[in-house]
């Protein structure tokens, strides 16, 4: 991802594209997470610590566009203070839900 060859350049590059993703204004889920995929590959790939696959899921959603997924997010968290829900387990729950509520809106708004 970078054109260094030095290790810890390398490493760090992947840790700050990896922390500082976000999914475009005008930008498809499927698009974004395309582009998760590679930097959460990269960051592996690059020997950054281990991260536990509900915390992957969780930055996944943190990095979803406002515009489009605010209401999702704040009900999901909005959800996980009642203590028998539980946070998405993987990034692809997370994608798959979050997808599936976009588009759920976009027919429900469509039948109005």
């Amino acid at each position: 991802s970078t054109s260094s060859t030095v290790t810890t350049v390398k490493k760090a590059d992947s840790r700050t594209k990896y922390q500082t993703i976000q999914q475009g204004s005008f930008e498809t889920i499927v698009s974004y997470k395309e582009r998760f995929d590679g930097a959460l590959e990269n960051w592996i790939d690059m020997e950054n610590p281990k991260m536990k696959a509900e915390d992957i899921a969780m930055d996944f959603m943190n990095g979803l566009d406002n515009a489009r997924y605010s209401e999702f997010k704040a009900n999901l968290l909005n959800d996980l203070l009642v203590p028998s829900t539980k946070a998405p387990a993987t990034l692809n729950a997370i994608y798959v839900h979050a997808r599936s509520k976009l588009y759920c809106a976009k027919e429900c708004y469509s039948r109005w």
